[in-house]
C-alpha cells in the first residue's frame, strides 16, 4: 500500500516521505512545489492558508512554513494517510480526509482506468456510502488570506461552498485550469470566470497550469 519516496527540497530536512506504492505521477509535485514561491509574491498577510487537495501533504506542509495556520482537504484516503504521516512535524496543520464542495453531499474517490497510477488524478463522484463534503464556510474564519485549489474540476462548488468567506475576506486564489477526459464539456475556465462575476477577481499571474487571481 506505501513505500518510501526519496526526495530533498531545500525548506525542509525531510528527505524520505510516505507515498502509495503504485502511484507513479503524483511524485511530479516534488519538481511543482517550488511554484508556491510565484504565489506568495502576491499574498500581503499570512495568517490563513485554504489547500485542497492535499494529496500526500508535500504542498500543505510548505504552506504551514509560510502561514500561521493551514487548513487542507484530501478525500483519498492513501494520500491522507501518507499526508498526516508526512505532515507530522507540522503543528499548525489542520487536515479533514473529505472533499471539499458547496453542499454536505457524500461523494466517493474514482480515478480513470488509465490514471490508476496516478494518486493526484482521482476525482469526486456523488456517492452515498462515500465520505461527507465540507465547505470552506463551515470553518467560520475570523481571517483568510490564501486559497489554493487543484481538486480535479470541482473547483467551482468548492468556491461556492466558501462564497462568504471570499466576500469577507477576499482572499488571494490560485486554481488549476486545465481540460479533464472525465468531465469532456467543462468550462475549465468557468471557476475563474464566477470569480470574476461575483467578486471582481483579476488573474495577475500564471504558472504551468495555475492561475493566481486578486481582487
Amino acid at each position: 500500500m506505501f513505500r518510501i519516496h526519496e526526495a530533498e527540497l531545500p525548506w525542509t530536512g525531510i528527505s524520505s516521505w510516505r507515498w502509495p506504492a503504485d502511484d507513479k505521477k503524483l511524485v511530479q509535485v516534488f519538481d511543482h512545489v517550488s511554484d508556491i514561491e510565484h504565489f506568495m509574491r502576491y499574498v500581503d498577510k499570512k495568517s490563513v492558508c485554504i489547500q485542497a487537495g492535499g494529496a500526500c501533504g508535500v504542498w500543505p506542509l510548505r504552506y504551514s512554513q509560510l502561514f500561521e495556520q493551514v487548513y487542507t482537504w484530501e478525500p483519498q484516503p492513501i494520500n491522507f494517510r501518507c499526508l498526516m504521516f508526512n505532515c507530522g512535524p507540522a503543528d499548525n496543520i489542520t487536515a479533514f480526509n473529505a472533499p471539499l464542495s458547496n453542499a454536505h453531499k457524500k461523494y466517493s474517490i474514482h480515478n480513470e482506468i488509465f490514471e490508476r497510477q496516478n494518486f493526484g488524478a482521482g476525482y469526486v463522484v456523488e456517492d452515498a456510502k462515500g465520505l461527507e463534503a465540507m465547505r470552506i464556510d463551515d470553518l467560520g474564519l475570523e481571517q483568510c488570506d490564501f486559497i489554493q485549489l487543484d481538486i480535479e474540476g470541482h473547483e467551482q462548488e468548492a468556491l461556492q461552498g466558501g462564497a462568504e468567506t471570499i466576500d469577507a475576506h477576499r482572499p488571494v486564489i490560485v486554481l488549476e485550469e486545465k481540460p479533464l477526459n472525465h468531465m469532456p464539456n467543462w468550462n475549465w475556465k468557468g471557476p475563474r470566470q464566477w470569480l470574476e462575476r461575483e467578486f471582481g477577481y483579476k488573474q495577475v499571474y500564471a504558472i504551468h497550469r495555475d492561475v493566481v487571481l486578486s481582487c
